[in-house]
């Protein structure tokens, strides 16, 4: 019935959706514009495209070089590989950024052809790069050191990197966040935008975030805050147009996610059950929470407390006292909702805080844009600088960094070569290898093979031929033919059948 439901209500949907985009046409079309304008064009140093060439160029090279991870492989399996109407109606877990599964169903229907992992993930990487480009060519134009300062900020730090190119939504949540804060802070953007622009510029991203992930709420809020803020003269002058117009967003989001909610319940989407409850505040869970930004910022992790402080400062400094809205709006969330969120949430928050600090400490060392100092005097030598911090970020995060589920993917790729070599692959599914049949399963969809078949105790049902079987467990009297990889710490096992001999 859910189904059925899931199914049909989109026409009613679909047809109050066009009503209210015909009512609110010029409104998001200026929202759109804004986003699209160029303050200060004039004022623009085309050196900045060089490091922002250059760390795309390493994320281009992460997403063809590493195989999925297994969250990539489970959204993979559930939404990407099958149709938009999965996206839009199934939210089993978190793992469903419906606005980010929607394009890879897109993406993965026009480039399957290639059988690459890049084929999922364009969507991630064409957000990461408008996210340094906004950065870049709107809160530095007059700050060309703060550019180089944030470069290398960014290559050392592999929890953003890591979504930076990862087939995730989190790259999307970044860039509307990022964009968001400029609009509803930057006191430039006055100067050739109006209060009803800038509103409908920040509810637009606002309802692309949260129809990336709900989680968005924890950024949303507080950026939205901040302009409440900074504008609560011009609202009250337009209190009407602001009223209708939270209306419209706010109903918009509400549509977008009505086939969850008609088929599967709001309780879905709002005490998802696989998100950790939050039943009692405590002191520890603030700290908690700053911990896990000061982690999400660069390396080594220490130097997170010291960014952490220069946006404090900078923050005081500047009366920029709004700042303080994403160190305590996440508190009164996580009490309101009683949960816990997933500490990846709290990117967007991030990336806020480092190019905060980078202002800070351009300010300090009083670079001025008249004189761009060092290697802004030459793109090209921008670009080497910034390609050596790329080698530096993509050593690390190649064979050192150890998080999530990512590391097992990165073992993972060490069994490709074998795996090429065999028409099936069996797996034996055990209660610690759960997650690395998820990634094998993507693995071999996306490469166009035959999809790994879970061992059971009777093999005898089973053509071995041409075959490969992969386990973390001996098998009994089967023929160990290699295990020089390693899964969760214990060795990969290909076997044979001893009687193939």
């Amino acid at each position: 019935m859910g189904d059925i439901l899931s199914k049909y209500y989109l026409i009613p949907v679909l047809v109050i959706w066009v009503v209210i985009l015909f009512l609110y046409f010029r409104s998001i079309v200026s929202g759109i514009k804004l986003i699209k304008k160029y303050p200060g064009a004039e004022k623009r140093n085309k050196a900045v495209y060089w490091p922002l060439a250059a760390i795309i160029a390493m994320l281009v090279t992460f997403a063809l070089t590493l195989p999925l991870s297994y969250d990539e492989s489970f959204t993979f399996n559930e939404f990407t590989s099958k149709d938009i109407l999965t996206s839009i109606s199934n939210y089993p877990v978190p793992n469903n950024h419906v606005f980010h599964s929607i394009l890879t169903n897109i993406t993965w229907a026009i480039f399957s052809f290639t059988r690459s992992e890049m084929a999922v993930r364009l969507p991630a990487l064409l957000f990461t790069a408008l996210s340094l480009y906004f950065i870049y060519t709107r809160f530095f134009i007059e700050r060309l050191f703060s550019v180089l300062l944030f470069s290398v900020f960014f290559l050392l730090s592999p929890n953003i990197i890591e979504y930076a190119f990862q087939a995730r939504g989190y790259s999307i949540q970044i860039f509307c966040g990022v964009a968001s804060y400029f609009f509803a802070a930057d006191p430039r953007v006055n100067q050739y935008a109006g209060f009803r622009e800038r509103i409908n510029a920040i509810l637009l991203l606002s309802v692309i975030g949260m129809f990336t992930s709900p989680a968005y709420l924890y950024t949303a809020g507080a950026i939205y805050l901040i302009f409440l803020t900074i504008n609560y003269k011009e609202i009250k002058k337009e209190l009407v147009f602001f009223i209708t117009t939270n209306i419209f967003y706010g109903a918009t989001i509400l549509l977008l996610y009505s086939p969850i909610i008609i088929s599967q319940g709001i309780h879905q989407i709002t005490a998802n059950p696989y998100v950790k409850p939050n039943e009692q505040f405590s002191f520890q869970k603030v700290i908690t929470y700053l911990g896990n930004l000061v982690d999400y910022l660069t390396l080594p992790y220490y130097i997170g407390w010291l960014i952490l402080a220069l946006f404090i400062w900078y923050s005081i400094k500047q009366k920029r006292y709004y700042n303080f809205y994403f160190l305590v709006v996440p508190l009164v969330l996580m009490i309101a909702l009683k949960q816990l969120p997933f500490s990846r949430v709290f990117l967007p928050y991030g990336v806020i805080i480092l190019l905060n600090a980078c202002m800070a400490i351009t300010d300090a060392v009083r670079v001025k844009t008249a004189k761009p100092v060092g290697v802004f005097k030459s793109g090209p030598a921008a670009f080497v600088l910034t390609g050596i911090f790329c080698i530096v970020s993509y050593l690390y995060f190649n064979n050192i960094h150890q998080k999530d589920d990512l590391s097992k993917a990165y073992h993972f790729k060490e069994i490709e070569s074998p795996l090429a070599e065999h028409d099936k692959v069996y797996t034996r599914h055990l209660n610690t290898n759960w997650d690395f049949t998820e990634i094998l399963k993507a693995y071999l969809t996306i490469k166009k093979k035959s999809n790994s078949v879970e061992i059971e105790k009777d093999f005898s049902n089973y053509n071995f031929n041409s075959s490969i079987v992969i386990s973390t467990d001996t098998i009994p009297e089967w023929k160990v033919i290699d295990s020089t990889s390693d899964f969760l710490g214990k060795p990969i096992k290909e076997f044979e059948p001893v009687s193939s001999n």
